[in-house]
């Protein structure tokens, strides 16, 4: 089967080459649009699943979140084990799935997605279970190798602004990148409205701090109030109760004072924490002229004091409390995390990212105010930079000692120039299958192609050489192609037979699981595929080639 596609190619010399330089053009494509990375990304299958329970202990948090959560989502299919983390008011759960065997990478990406969505079925189901008020949210669609961008917000400005440039501007831009899955915010100062009570006045006038954190609750919300239609035009009527204001919040009313004592304004329940965050707009708006939200006093000539937030608190516009900072030899920061999309291109989600901040960085645009800088710190382009460069040098080094080699040995310059054109041919036709087959680009991966570069050259040597040989010893009424032909056919399948040897002692590496399959699968995968385009080019390519140069 190899003999006779190897004289259809000698016989047809410009259909072969017409063949090599497709190749050469699909593989340098596939080179410059290729996925690369510095490392493969070897994380586990999870699914993160958080839950905010404010001012709870962890105890509590623990016994009504942490654990009725973590007994149903251990049910999931396919769930290898759940870890969890209960902290002061929060809850985090790690729901890790079994690594199902795929040959290919491309697979990985597939069964990331379905584990969110098997989680995302069952909370579901299982948030009916959790006290009210509290909602799990599951993480987002990144890994913790995903982190590829780091930025710091500068300006002539304080902390708690900048921070909610951050937030309310710069976060939204970043977020918008094709393949961010998430823009963390880190440092500064979040914003927040402030009720500082006052036991005293709490105690004189019987008040609880519920009732005060349910009257502002309540009042923080539009309501609508139907139509009115006059002179055949319909008017929507709504009652605006949104708190825009540290004075909204001062007039919100909590309750009535009468002969027999105080009556809360608002339904009882569970309170609220008293700190609402927000930024420069904070979210918190309060109703106006007794509003939406707050129960009207019945008619009663006992209940003649209205009691607000103002007489039994003092509130204010402060920082929420933090567990953590952003710093550098100068002092504090604000900045933000780019985490990316898994799955996605690093290079390419770095470079939207740079061409937005470029963006937001330029006067003219406005998005930024007068005098603040969106300042990069960190991008992972560099270490992908250098991983490529790796391969690049081994290339130019591999061809520089070939051809020195070569002449050496063989003492003729054509000869060497036939096996160095066989080398870079082989490496981009790799690259073609590697973008089939979705293999990225990483350092596993194109060591796999650095360590494969002195096993190719043997192709074309051994090829060039029996060529040389044969036509050197050829009779004068033998032809050319006729000898080049015998000459390929007889080495031909020992090359062939060769190479895939040596594939063969690759196969355990492709079965391998978990993460040292991930780990140690590119780099078989790109070394196999090496030397298999490598024998191909020297079984069917350099013939041709060797019928140009060595004639």
């Amino acid at each position: 089967m190899i003999q006779p596609l190897i004289r259809f190619t000698i016989r047809n010399p410009l259909l072969t080459l017409l063949f090599a330089v497709a190749a050469v053009g699909w593989g340098l494509h596939s080179w410059n649009t290729k996925t690369v990375d510095a490392i493969p990304d070897i994380s586990e299958n999870q699914v993160v699943v958080v839950c905010r329970w404010p001012g709870r202990s962890p105890q509590d948090v623990e016994d009504q979140i942490t654990y009725p959560l973590s007994t149903q989502l251990a049910g999931v299919r396919n769930v290898k084990e759940v870890r969890s983390l209960s902290g002061f008011g929060f809850s985090q759960i790690y729901v890790v799935f079994e690594e199902q065997f795929r040959l290919l990478p491309s697979g990985a990406v597939d069964d990331f997605y379905d584990a969110r969505t098997r989680v995302m079925e069952k909370l579901a189901t299982a948030k009916n279970q959790l006290p009210e008020g509290v909602s799990p949210e599951i993480g987002p669609d990144a890994t913790a190798l995903g982190q590829i961008f780091m930025y710091t917000v500068e300006g002539p400005a304080d902390l708690a602004t900048l921070r909610s440039v951050q937030d309310f501007i710069v976060r939204f831009e970043l977020q918008s990148v094709a393949g961010v899955a998430e823009v963390a915010s880190v440092g500064g100062m979040l914003r927040q409205y402030q009720v500082d009570v006052d036991p005293d006045q709490l105690r004189h006038f019987g008040v609880s701090i519920t009732d005060i954190s349910a009257a502002i609750r309540d009042a923080n919300v539009d309501v609508g109030a139907k139509t009115v239609e006059a002179a055949g035009v319909e008017h929507i009527l709504r009652g605006v109760g949104f708190i825009k204001s540290i004075h909204d919040i001062e007039e919100v009313t909590v309750g009535y004072l009468s002969s027999s004592g105080f009556t809360p304004s608002a339904g009882m329940g569970m309170g609220a924490e008293m700190s609402m965050p927000g930024g420069m707009d904070a979210n918190a708006k309060a109703i106006r002229g007794g509003g939406a939200g707050v129960r009207t006093p019945t008619h009663d000539s006992k209940q003649h004091r209205p009691l607000t937030v103002k007489d039994l608190a003092r509130v204010e516009l402060g920082p929420e409390f933090r567990r953590s900072a952003l710093a550098d030899g100068k002092g504090e920061l604000v900045g933000g995390i780019i985490a990316m999309r898994f799955g996605e291109n690093p290079r390419d989600v770095i470079e939207g990212v740079r061409k937005s901040v470029q963006h937001m960085n330029n006067p003219d645009s406005g998005i930024l105010p007068k005098g603040v800088r969106v300042v990069p710190f960190y991008d992972r382009t560099q270490l992908i930079e250098e991983t490529t460069e790796t391969l690049e040098g081994a290339l130019t080094d591999e061809l520089l000692i070939t051809i020195l080699v070569v002449l050496l040995f063989m003492l003729h310059v054509r000869s060497s120039i036939v096996v160095a054109a066989s080398l870079p041919l082989a490496v981009l036709i790799g690259f073609v299958f590697m973008d089939l087959l979705g293999i990225d680009s990483n350092i596993m991966s194109l060591t796999g192609i650095a360590i494969a570069i002195g096993t190719m050259v043997d192709m074309g040597i051994v090829m060039t050489e029996n060529i040389y040989r044969h036509l050197q010893e050829r009779k004068p009424e033998d032809s050319i192609p006729r000898v080049i032909e015998e000459a390929a056919c007889e080495v031909g399948p020992a090359l062939l037979t060769a190479v895939a040897t040596t594939i063969v002692s690759f196969i355990p590496i492709f079965f391998l699981t978990d993460m040292e399959g991930k780990l140690f699968r590119p780099l078989a995968w790109t070394k196999s595929l090496a030397l298999m385009t490598a024998a191909l080019s020297g079984i069917f390519i350099v013939p041709v080639l060797c019928r140009f140069a060595l004639v």
